[in-house]
């Protein structure tokens, strides 16, 4: 479901456009900026002014795996409301790609700076991203260790943390493995498959990171 968020707001009749994310909102994900602008344009100030953005990506590339999305934003900049200071607050544009062109559709710097704010952005390089809206559910502990990532290139250096039973993070016995055919296999160990819900944060090289959770309630360990 489309989020809308009410912490937006955009000066339609500055040039650029100033897209502004008020304090004490310290990020922005990509899909929440193209949800939010999309809803301002068709407001009754929205309709009147030349369209805020264009969007690409978001594919389904199968495997659970989509192309990431892309945003660019038409003769308009983000910009983080000013703090009085005097520490400086960090945020962070992310969940995707941000870029911005003038008015005659030359490309400029998305962030308008504002005091004692500082802006990161965080983007998927490789312009792909996994997604895992609901659980895996039902994996046997000591049975099915084998979990294929589905990501989108061989040759990628790819890693994972582990939380078991939500308690503190460790890195994986065995090392993540490509098969080709954009195809990584994860091997886990019996001790690490021992708990309830198994919490995965898998990194790639160009990605951001992918959450993956495992719940095997109800499984007994093999012997």
């Amino acid at each position: 479901m489309p989020v809308i968020r009410d912490d937006i707001t955009v000066a339609w009749g500055e040039s650029p456009r100033i897209i502004t994310v008020a304090a004490p909102s310290v990020e922005i994900t990509m899909q929440d900026l193209r949800d939010t602008l999309r809803a301002m344009e068709m407001t009754d100030v929205g309709i009147l002014y030349a369209p805020l953005l264009e969007t690409s990506g978001k594919q389904d590339l199968g495997d659970q795996l989509y192309v990431g999305l892309t945003v660019k934003l038409l003769n308009a900049k983000i910009a983080f409301e000013a703090r009085p200071g005097p520490e400086w607050i960090l945020c962070t544009m992310k969940g995707g790609n941000c870029v911005s062109v003038d008015v005659n559709g030359v490309t400029m710097d998305v962030r308008k700076p504002t005091a004692f704010t500082s802006v990161d952005r965080v983007s998927a390089t490789s312009g792909s991203m996994l997604e895992h809206e609901e659980p895996i559910v039902g994996v046997p502990r000591g049975v099915a260790r084998l979990f294929s990532l589905g990501l989108p290139q061989d040759g990628l250096s790819v890693s994972a943390i582990l939380s078991k039973d939500a308690g503190n993070f460790a890195g994986l016995t065995n090392p993540i493995v490509g098969k080709g055919n954009r195809q990584y296999v994860m091997s886990l160990t019996d001790t690490e498959m021992d708990g309830a819900d198994l919490y995965l944060l898998i990194s790639a090289a160009g990605m951001e990171a992918i959450p993956l959770t495992i719940q095997t309630s109800g499984y007994p360990v093999s012997a």
